[in-house]
């Protein structure tokens, strides 16, 4: 029985680019927001330690085509599960997707009381679509990233 096709929207991540990406958010400063959004100069600074690595420029790519193509559906599911297990810490993965989706878009914040990164706990009693309910929860970005 042949395997199910990758649905296009989908954007893997290779191994040794979750590797190299992992390595990299090692030396990144701590992010700082400025009223609930990933600020300039941290975003400045994902891209400068980022630009060097062999598998940004199709990433981009890959993520402007999914999310600006007029025949695209104007959104890219990223599959972090690789990069996330690259990391040696919990702070380290979440530094990495940082620098990562802030090549494509803007991280923000959902709410002043929450961080940048919430953990989404599961509660079967709030409602599905709900914060920690079991429903579909998106991840939170502004817009398309301005290119300079």
């Amino acid at each position: 029985m042949p395997l199910p096709s990758v649905p296009s929207y989908r954007v893997p991540l290779p191994k040794d680019f979750a590797a190299e990406l992992a390595e990299c958010a090692t030396s990144l400063p701590e992010w700082q927001l400025v009223k609930g959004l990933l600020s300039t100069e941290s975003s400045t600074a994902c891209r400068r330690a980022l630009s060097d690595l062999p598998h940004t420029a199709e990433f981009v790519t890959t993520c402007d085509r999914l999310l600006n193509s007029p025949e695209s559906e104007g959104f890219a599911v990223l599959e972090l599960a690789g990069l996330l297990d690259a990391a040696d810490t919990a702070d380290t993965g979440l530094r990495a997707v940082t620098a990562l989706v802030s090549l494509i878009a803007t991280p923000l914040r959902a709410f002043d009381r929450w961080p940048l990164w919430k953990p989404l706990g599961t509660n079967l009693t709030i409602e599905p679509m709900r914060a920690t309910g079991v429903g579909y929860n998106p991840m939170h970005l502004a817009g398309p990233r301005h290119r300079p």
